[in-house]
């Protein structure tokens, strides 16, 4: 199938390819120079995202978010990740309209909810993040729901916990979560669901234990890890 280039961000490109029954997008993560070098101030280590491991990592990062963001019934989705491809994965092509000035203050109020609902169970926030100054170029809306079209991270930023890394999972927590809720998971997801939801945080696990991440002095001291 044909594909066309449709946006360039600072850490991939996006195609569209248009099939018989389908339009799908393709990223494929190719971080700029100033990402780069925004990275090695921080770490002494290639860009997670330049790396196979790093992108295995956004897929089932991704595929985890999408599952998840159904629990709190918040207006918003977070488009699955299909499959893996060259360089990056593929998912579902979001059709809609990107939010105009009119949007911000009642798109600020439903994302809140989603941003303090993943805050609190241990997932990455920062694209879609109100402490995200460029967050509204994430965001796609079509017939009342706002679509998160961008859900990873290309910079090493504090997350909510006053962090300096790249879209981590608390895993922990997020375990934590899914076992104190996992009936109210299956009534909301299904059992198929469910079981894939169990599935992209023990592939995301595994992933991240295996990426090639290793933090500058500056790093550990703001981290509170030396």
């Amino acid at each position: 199938m044909p594909e066309v280039l449709i946006g360039r961000g600072k850490a991939a490109r996006v195609y569209k390819i248009e099939g018989a029954s389908s339009v799908l997008t393709r990223k494929e993560f190719s971080p700029i120079c100033h990402v780069k070098l925004w990275n090695r101030f921080f770490y002494n280590s290639p860009h997670p995202l330049t790396a196979e491991t790093g992108h295995k990592y956004a897929y089932w990062k991704r595929r985890l978010a999408h599952r998840l963001c159904k629990y709190p019934d918040c207006g918003i989705h977070i488009p699955d990740a299909l499959e893996l491809s060259p360089g990056g994965f593929t998912l579902i092509y979001a059709e809609g309209r990107p939010p105009g000035r009119g949007d911000k203050r009642a798109l600020r109020a439903v994302t809140r909810k989603l941003e303090d609902f993943f805050d609190s169970i241990g997932m990455p926030t920062w694209s879609f993040s109100r402490r995200n100054p460029f967050s509204n170029s994430n965001f796609i809306l079509k017939d009342g729901t706002i679509y998160i079209i961008d859900y990873e991270q290309s910079v090493p930023v504090p997350d909510s916990k006053k962090n300096i890394n790249y879209d981590v999972i608390y895993f922990n927590e997020v375990s934590g979560f899914i076992k104190d809720n996992r009936r109210r998971i299956l009534d909301k997801l299904g059992e198929d669901e469910t079981r894939r939801l169990a599935e992209a945080l023990e592939s995301a696990r595994t992933c991240y234990a295996e990426l090639d991440i290793r933090p500058k002095l500056i790093t550990k001291i703001i981290n509170g890890t030396i």
